[in-house]
């Protein structure tokens, strides 16, 4: 991949996601290419996000004129590759300004969230040439997106996975997943302890949960962060457990980053995701596909050994796979969408 990113310059707009976005310019300023990346949002107030998610549209007056100031003081003089992921407060009318600026160059777009959960992204779908998502169901309902994966970051993969003890869960309080953690507790086999932690985004969104969560009130305190782990700290707590919890979104239908994390760092998966048996990794022996509100975890899980995943997976679900296919329109002669 060097060889086609050598020299691109690249606008990128994304989430500030736990430092992914710090580690997907950082691999493609690896491969040569020059990137100039910005948030997707506007700004990151509590205020800013609630509007950004539930009322999009009545931000986009303040979105473009944010946008716009940033644009005239930092945007590139030229531009090869305008990359978007989730483009949650980018309006069409600030990707028009984009287009016209940046004649010749190629707009991709990728969403790691379903669309359901991106109020508006219809309207932004036609000011692309290229479309992924990581949504099967997306794929199916707006043909024009391809399906692509998730990724994991290099620091996951392990060689030679360590023995642990246990089963591991990390992720930001949203959706039911207090509820699922409390399911998880109750159906675990008694030999096996449940480490988990849930990050919290703000103290205003935790009173609400508070008031009309009750499986939030039955979980441990403790067990409530505000600093999110680092990657290289939830690799290490990877080590020491037998298997890693996975719970998405019940609103979405593709594969989170952990599910390849977690595979690539030699771990079993326990996951909500019924989808993950589609795909050719999938096996038994390594992942325990569980109900949200009825899990089942037997012992045997734990301790029975685990089929080696093929290598096929590193090349394929590495954040440079990942990329390789996202960008593979700069060296192929791929017709642009039909809009």
């Amino acid at each position: 991949m060097s060889a086609h990113l050598r020299g691109k310059k690249i606008l990128f707009f994304g989430p500030v996601t736990f430092n992914y976005e710090k580690a997907i310019v950082d691999e493609l300023e690896r491969q040569g290419a020059q990137v100039v990346y910005r948030s997707d949002k506007p700004g990151h107030s509590f205020l800013i996000k609630v509007l950004v998610r539930l009322f999009p549209k009545m931000l986009w007056g303040y979105s473009d004129r944010v946008f716009g100031r940033w644009f005239a003081k930092n945007g590139p003089a030229e531009c090869d590759i305008v990359f978007v992921i989730k483009g949650e407060g980018l309006s069409p009318r600030f990707l028009d300004v984009l287009k016209g600026q940046y004649k010749n160059a190629k707009f991709i777009f990728y969403l790691w969230d379903s669309i359901k959960n991106v109020r508006n992204a219809e309207l932004l779908i036609p000011k692309f040439d290229y479309l992924y998502s990581f949504d099967p169901e997306d794929c199916r309902q707006y043909p024009l997106f391809k399906y692509r994966p998730l990724f994991f970051l290099e620091q996951y993969r392990v060689s030679a996975p360590t023995e642990g003890k246990g089963c591991f869960f990390i992720g930001t309080l949203n959706g039911d997943r207090p509820a699922v953690i409390s399911h998880v507790l109750d159906a675990l086999p008694k030999t096996i302890a449940f480490d988990y932690s849930l990050f919290v985004r703000n103290d205003i969104e935790l009173f609400f949960r508070r008031l009309f969560d009750n499986a939030l009130k039955h979980l441990d305190p403790v067990r409530l962060i505000r600093t999110p782990m680092t990657a290289q700290i939830v690799s290490q707590r990877f080590q020491t457990s037998a298997a890693i919890v996975d719970i998405e979104h019940p609103n979405q239908v593709g594969l989170t980053m952990r599910t390849f994390e977690v595979l690539a760092s030699g771990k079993k998966l326990i996951t909500t995701n019924k989808n993950i048996a589609t795909h050719d990794f999938y096996h038994p022996s390594r992942i325990c596909i569980i109900d949200r509100i009825d899990p089942k975890l037997e012992t045997d899980f734990f301790e029975g050994q685990m089929e080696p995943l093929p290598m096929s997976f590193f090349v394929n679900f590495s954040l440079n796979g990942w990329l390789l296919e996202i960008f593979q329109c700069v060296t192929t002669n791929t017709d642009k969408l039909s809009q």
